[in-house]
């Protein structure tokens, strides 16, 4: 397979305003290139199976239900089959933390969330560290490590019915020496709880950004906060320039956090100090959506698919973007 022919540059001649820094988005793999149910999975496709990327070692890990997908490019996919004992998940949470990639939590079904943590040191062999850790069960929380220490933040909580989908959202943060042991770092930060099922398509959107943990835009809101110890949380501010939505692409790119897309939504927005934030391109190349997981990866902010419409519409392209002036002077 040629997958230079899935690589298609689309130049954008936007310049953030105040900077000589321009970006552009690169369709990466287009779509019905990807692998969205395991068994079907051909080798070379992307694995579009709802979990997040991490990055391990130089390399893209995606862990699914029974497989570990993993690129040194973003592009070209290779998987093998892991032992872990988690079973079908969505909205789990993944991390690197003390030489490991770990599992954490996630959705079996709407009535049966789980707060149980694994740990690998190849992404194959898994061991499971906590069946229940304190945290309550939970999907889409957010996982990252500050401090030294490995950190769960947020998320949403079953509603315990099959037919009820889940009412409330999380706002606390815990963090662990080991991944056993947690500690209660905020019950309740200040930052919003507001519900919608079209958040469930991102992960919650924490970050850790010049020595400090973010949140950037809670669900509904346009709000960033930020805490230098993941107890006292503090605003950035309360308005950002960019609408307030359900559902965006978020991470921490080229020395600044982005933010992106949401429902209906296609503009993509960067801050220097999560105060102030410019308007890097109206309308990417991209459809509007919910943008599903997003990473930083060999100097490139990717973007794997997302969700297109009000049912289950999906985009399964993936695409990156590019800092114009880095590469041309590489």
């Amino acid at each position: 397979m040629n997958h230079s022919l899935f690589l298609l540059t689309i130049i954008i001649p936007l310049f953030l305003i105040g900077s000589s820094t321009s970006y552009d988005w690169v369709l990466a793999i287009n779509s019905g290139k990807s692998g969205s149910d395991e068994k079907k999975f051909t080798e070379g496709q992307w694995p579009n199976i709802h979990v997040s990327p991490v990055v391990w070692k130089d390399t893209l890990f995606m862990i699914g239900k029974e497989f570990t997908w993993t690129s040194a490019d973003g592009i070209r996919w290779q998987r093998r089959k892991h032992d872990g004992g988690w079973g079908q998940r969505y909205g789990s949470a993944q991390a690197v933390f003390a030489g490991k990639i770990w599992y954490m939590g996630g959705m079996k079904s709407w009535e049966s969330f789980s707060n149980d943590v694994w740990s690998s040191s190849d992404g194959v062999h898994w061991i499971q560290v906590a069946d229940r850790a304190p945290w309550t069960e939970r999907r889409g929380h957010g996982a990252l490590v500050f401090n030294g220490r490995l950190w769960i933040v947020g998320g949403a909580e079953s509603s315990g019915r099959a037919d009820v989908l889940p009412r409330r959202s999380l706002a606390d943060v815990w963090s662990s020496a080991d991944g056993s042991t947690w500690i209660c770092e905020a019950s309740q930060a200040p930052w919003s709880r507001t519900f919608s099922l079209n958040s469930f398509n991102t992960t919650t959107p924490v970050h850790v950004f010049n020595g400090k943990l973010w949140m950037v835009g809670a669900p509904g809101t346009n709000s960033v906060w930020f805490s230098e110890n993941g107890h006292d949380w503090k605003m950035a501010t309360e308005r950002a320039a960019w609408k307030g939505r359900y559902a965006r692409g978020s991470a921490v790119f080229d020395n600044k956090i982005w933010i992106f897309g949401g429902d209906g939504l296609n503009d993509v927005w960067s801050s220097e100090d999560g105060a102030e934030w410019k308007l890097v391109m109206q309308n990417a190349p991209w459809s509007p959506r919910a943008p599903g997981y997003s990473v930083a990866f060999r100097n490139k902010l990717w973007m794997f698919g997302g969700k297109t419409g009000k049912s289950h519409d999906s985009g399964d392209e993936v695409w990156y973007l590019k800092n114009s002036q880095r590469e041309s002077s590489e």
